[in-house]
């Protein structure tokens, strides 16, 4: 399954125990030789799926992890396991379609709403439990119709849920995972920095910063909010992040809450 490399042959057993344990049969392991700091997961339709970690990442990981072994695989095996959830809900090829079957089905809840008015019109007038319960679903349809059929934010739902997931997976710990972002890589910091850069420039370039491109990842703040809220996984984070999304909107923080 994995490359006969020797960064991470250590891995081996631990990679083939989690691939084992969420029911993956077949997937391809390499270490990259780009310049990034980073892993990524590639799903096909028809190939097997592959798992890319970066041999830079590595050697920042360790480098983080100042000779504690225990520490470095620790964080190694979050970076499969988050990755490895990636390839299980497939992610890379799925998010369109999950962003077209959004689409359909909020065409669905709009049109049936819109169609409902003239029928529902004289018992809206006369009950006013009907007349809240449509007025409510008004505002939804209102505030969450560009959120929800957006790529953008079935991909940070991916992001959120490979985080969440993989964290049960790899073992490690919620406060290793916050010590690693906010404290040894700092992201919080560089989060608040590029917030602190955009807000000092004008309206139309603060627009486009934040709401124009690809804001596949949601802010470091919000992942580790998402960790640390202690709950499994289910329906009310797809429901939680649709709502944190607009409310990065209504305070002019774009699309990732930056």
């Amino acid at each position: 399954m994995i490359q006969d490399k020797l960064q991470l042959d250590p891995f081996k057993d631990t990679f083939n125990e989690m691939c084992r344990s969420i029911s993956i049969e077949k997937l391809e392991v390499e270490l990259g030789t780009n310049n990034i700091e980073n892993a990524a997961a590639y799903v096909e339709k028809n190939k097997v799926p592959k798992i890319v970690i970066e041999e830079s990442m590595l050697l920042l990981l360790e480098k983080v992890s100042k000779g504690d072994f225990y520490v470095y695989s620790s964080y190694v095996s979050f970076f499969f396991a988050h990755e490895l959830i990636h390839v299980k809900y497939e992610d890379p090829r799925k998010n369109k379609n999950r962003t077209r079957l959004a689409a359909l089905a909020w065409f669905v809840v709009i049109h049936s709403t819109l169609l409902g008015i003239p029928i529902l019109l004289g018992r809206l007038m006369t009950n006013p439990v009907l007349t809240f319960l449509y007025l409510i679903v008004m505002i939804i349809i209102l505030l969450f119709t560009n959120i929800v059929t957006d790529k953008r934010y079935w991909e940070q739902i991916a992001e959120l849920r490979a985080d969440k997931l993989g964290l049960a997976l790899s073992g490690l710990s919620k406060e290793m995972y916050v010590d690693l972002w906010e404290i040894q890589l700092d992201r919080l910091k560089k989060d608040k920095k590029t917030s602190d850069m955009i807000d000092s420039k004008n309206i139309f370039y603060r627009y486009v910063k934040r709401n124009i491109g690809d804001f596949s990842h949601p802010s470091w703040e919000c992942r580790v909010n998402n960790i640390m809220s202690g709950s499994d996984w289910g329906i009310k984070d797809y429901i939680v992040h649709a709502i944190r999304i607009r409310g990065w909107k209504f305070q002019r923080r774009g699309w990732n809450g930056i």
